[in-house]
Order: C-alpha cells, then structure tokens, then sequence
C-alpha cells in the first residue's frame, strides 16, 4: 500500500501515522494488520509538493485516518500529528466465491473479486479431512 500525499512545502522527513477511524490523530498508531503504520515519507519518491509514504503489504481492512505531521519539531509528541492527511479504506478484495462446477477429478468455482486484474492469484489447498492427497 503506497500513501500519496499532495500540498506544500513537503520533506522527506516528514512523517504519517495510521490511526483507528473513530481516533483522533494524537492517538497511538495502528498497530495490527499493517507492517508499517508510523513512518518517514520516501525520500527518493518526495518533492516540495508530494510525499510519497510506503506502508508495505496491509492486511487489515476497514477504514482509518491518515495523521501527517511536518518535521518541524521532530515528530516525537502526538501533538505535533496535527493534519488529517485524509481516511485510508481498506475493502477486503475478495467478494464471493461458488461452486461452478464438480466431477471426481475436477473442480471449477466462480469467484468474484473487486480488483480487476490478470495477475491476480487464488491459492488452493486439500483440506485436512480429505481422504487421500493428490500429487
């Protein structure tokens, strides 16, 4: 997850905290379900009017607010994670799933997904009350 972040006069040293949607910006950050959700905007990907901010891979989902605090101070009080930056909403990707159909050797399911993409995978897995494992 990749946070773009547009306005004036931006650092690389500036710094976003995710917090929880019902939180205000001087609360703690989220912790659960992101690998980054304090961090330092990327330098090599910042200029005076974006910061760019790489979260890594999120797995959590619902919706949370984005805390942008200039570098100015330091970045080390809550206080100073004083601008709403904006709300981060994170929508599970997978919609349905369903059988399409079955035989003895085969399997084909229907799946549904909000991401439109050829490069997306499903993985698949013999469940542990299976009979026999198939090579």
């Amino acid at each position: 997850c990749i946070l773009e972040v547009s306005g004036r006069h931006l650092q690389a040293t500036d710094l976003v905290k995710v917090v929880g949607a019902a939180e205000n910006c001087s609360a703690p950050q989220v912790v659960s379900g992101f690998f980054r959700s304090l961090l330092m905007a990327d330098p090599r990907k910042t200029t005076g009017d974006l910061a760019t901010f790489e979260l890594g891979r999120v797995t959590a989902a619902g919706s949370f607010v984005i805390c942008y605090c200039a570098s100015l101070g330091g970045c080390d009080q809550a206080a100073e994670y004083s601008h709403t930056a904006g709300v981060l909403t994170i929508l599970e990707p997978l919609v349905g799933i369903s059988l399409a159909s079955a035989t003895a050797v085969s399997l084909t399911v229907a799946v549904a997904a909000r991401v439109s993409s050829n490069s997306s995978r499903i993985r698949c897995a013999v469940a542990e009350f299976e009979p026999r494992y198939l090579p």
